[in-house]
């Protein structure tokens, strides 16, 4: 039973260094790398094994590191481009609404909204309505 498992070996390190077996959460810090004087603890493995463990484990750590940035990343570009992408629609469905209604209908459909958000408790979402339905009343 020579050959171990990365597996076996990374429990038996965990169980040797008292640490909780339990990895951090999404965001939390990255694992920690044990020195190689705990690795020394690990029964059977040689100093070269000791140190080959140390670099796998230093390399998955930055490996997770740039994973973790690149993802951070990807996700700020993708909430740019979909901030873009509402900020698109709402000016086409602005343009929409002014050819459609005019300006001063246009501004009497904003102010409108306005009041009818000025109605709603904080937090709550916006009422459904029924067209033709009448407006609730407004709160003074």
């Amino acid at each position: 039973m020579k050959q171990m498992t990365l597996a076996s070996v990374l429990t038996a390190l965990i169980a040797a260094n008292g640490a909780h077996a339990a990895g951090p959460g999404p965001g939390g810090p990255p694992p920690r790398v044990p020195s190689i004087e705990a690795l020394a603890l690990i029964d059977g493995l040689d100093a070269r094994q000791q140190a080959e463990l140390r670099k796998a484990l230093l390399e998955r750590r930055d490996a997770e590191d740039a994973l973790r940035d690149r993802m951070r990343g990807e996700h700020r570009a993708l909430e740019q481009r979909e901030r873009s992408e509402h900020e698109r629609l709402e000016a086409n469905m602005s343009r929409r609404l002014r050819e459609a209604l005019g300006e001063d209908g246009f501004r009497r459909y904003a102010q409108w909204l306005v009041d009818d958000l000025r109605t709603m408790p904080p937090g709550a979402p916006p009422p459904a309505r029924e067209a033709g339905a009448p407006r609730p009343a407004r709160a003074r």
